[in-house]
């Protein structure tokens, strides 16, 4: 849009201004603006309510903003908490806060560090999601990338697609060229910590050129060169050139449509294909560091809370010992049953993986679904 040369509205206390064109609009305070703005600039660091729709070329909110109307914006950043209640249009969408849109968004780019919920359809060029994310139609993009706690409600479509697990995502169909599906830590040494059953993909239908897939389950998978890789739960399986299915994974029935009378189908362990999917994959593995989807993970958060509790209560003990002897037996007789108590705990979670190892079906005893 033009530069403005209009003058500026400024709230830094309570207030409330008119609409119009100004060069920019400031609210640090709390703030309403009655009518359509349009603006070379809007902050809002307090709590600001905007009565009907805003064009801008910066709209940054750190604090709590309301929009009643559209937005229409080149550069689009919610550090803080933003609800809109009609369409977003923006050459870039960032959110490593909390946002919601109640209509459809249309954007370059989207990238999600934060919360996101959005009611509409959204179109993009490019989609980084790292937060949480809940669309409840459909959402197309060229290049769709995600590492989150994940919800579509309708059809995922794009050239490329590319999901590292974290938690429980839900997708109602996905359509691609090229659609990669990732469990983190699955092929490092952290996989008995990140169980399959812990991060998975739930979908009706997945339909592309070429699929990799881990952990999913789906009624319909349908491409040209498919893989099912490890811990996938497939009902039927359509392919035209060649697939492949990881000894770990089921596939109740498979199809080949394509014309030659000799099909390439394998039954081996498959391995994710070179890219953003498998290279996130193994920067989330839990032996690189702390990670967001590995600490939050219930299990490593059971394990390292146990740890936590006893510690804690041997310093405790070693104290109470060293200052008053008596009451340091009486605790340290405590701290031992705690400590036992305590241990049962991931004890049990171990047997569990062990069973799971051997094949047995213990999700229908022990599954724990995770969501923020």
């Amino acid at each position: 849009m033009k530069e403005k040369t209009m003058g500026s509205v400024n709230i830094s206390g309570a207030g409330s201004s008119g609409g119009g064109t100004f060069d920019s609009v400031s609210i640090s305070g709390a703030g309403k603006i009655l009518g359509e703005v349009e603006a070379n600039e809007i902050r809002v660091s307090g709590s600001g309510k905007f009565t009907s729709h805003i064009r801008a070329k910066t709209f940054k909110s750190s604090g709590s903003s309301v929009v009643e109307g559209n937005v229409t914006a080149e550069t689009f950043k919610a550090s803080g908490a933003s609800d809109i209640h009609g369409d977003l249009d923006a050459g870039t969408f960032d959110a490593p806060g909390s946002s919601k849109i109640g209509g459809r968004v249309k954007a370059r780019e989207f990238r999600s560090s934060g919360i996101v919920k959005v009611a509409g359809n959204v179109h993009a060029d490019t989609m980084h999601l790292t937060g949480v994310e809940e669309f409840h139609a459909d959402v197309e993009a060229t290049h769709f990338q995600s590492a989150s706690a994940l919800t579509i409600g309708g059809l995922l479509n794009g050239d490329t697609v590319d999901i590292v697990l974290v938690g429980a995502v839900t997708i109602r169909e996905i359509g691609g060229e090229h659609i990669t599906v990732v469990h983190p830590g699955e092929r490092g040494t952290a996989g008995w910590l990140l169980p399959s059953y812990t991060h998975t993909l739930t979908a009706e239908v997945i339909e592309g050129d070429d699929l990799y897939l881990e952990s999913t389950s789906a009624t319909t998978v349908r491409g040209r060169r498919v893989v099912i890789g490890p811990n996938c739960r497939i009902k039927t399986v359509e392919f035209s050139e060649s697939l492949q299915i990881d000894p770990t994974a089921t596939v109740e029935q498979h199809s080949y449509t394509g014309r030659n009378t000799t099909p390439t189908i394998g039954r081996n362990n498959a391995e994710a294909p070179a890219g953003w999917a498998r290279q996130q994959a193994q920067q989330m593995n839990f032996t690189s560091g702390i990670n967001f989807a590995n600490w939050r993970n219930p299990l490593v958060a059971i394990l390292m809370g146990t740890v936590g509790i006893i510690v804690a209560l041997f310093v405790i003990f070693l104290i109470t010992a060293l200052v008053i002897p008596t009451i340091g037996i009486v605790l340290g007789v405590v701290f031992s049953l705690l400590v036992f108590l305590l241990l049962a705990i991931p004890v049990l979670l171990l047997v569990a993986l062990i069973l799971k190892g051997l094949g047995l079906p213990i999700e229908r005893y022990f599954h724990i679904r995770w969501r923020r």
